[in-house]
C-alpha cells in the first residue's frame, strides 16, 4: 500500500509540477477505446511478473504497489492522449 501511495503522489507532482490544488479546464469525454484499459492493465501484469521473479520478500511488495499504480497511470494516460490526437485526426461529421 505503501509503494501504491508513493506513486500516486509522484504522479501528481509530476503531472501538475506541484503537490498544490489546480483547477484544471474540463476534458472531453474519453471514447469507448480510451476507456478500454487494455495496454494498461497488460502492462501492470507485465511489470508485477517481473518483479515477483526478481525480488523476494518484504521489498517486492513495495515494488509492486510502487510499479503498479505508476505504470497503470501512466499508460492509461498515454492511451487517453493517443486517443483524443487520433479523434482529432478525423473529418468533423
Amino acid at each position: 500500500m505503501l509503494g501504491a501511495v508513493a506513486a500516486f503522489v509522484l504522479l501528481e507532482a509530476a503531472a501538475q509540477g506541484s503537490l498544490a490544488s489546480q483547477a484544471t479546464p474540463r476534458d472531453r469525454p474519453p471514447s469507448i477505446w480510451g476507456n478500454a484499459h487494455i495496454p494498461s492493465a497488460g502492462a501492470t501484469l507485465c511489470a508485477v511478473w517481473a518483479i515477483l521473479r526478481l525480488v523476494d520478500g518484504s521489498l517486492a511488495w513495495g515494488l509492486v504497489g510502487f510499479a503498479v499504480t505508476a505504470i497503470y497511470f501512466v499508460v492509461t494516460a498515454a492511451q487517453r492522449v493517443v486517443t483524443a490526437a487520433l479523434q482529432d485526426r478525423r473529418p468533423p461529421r
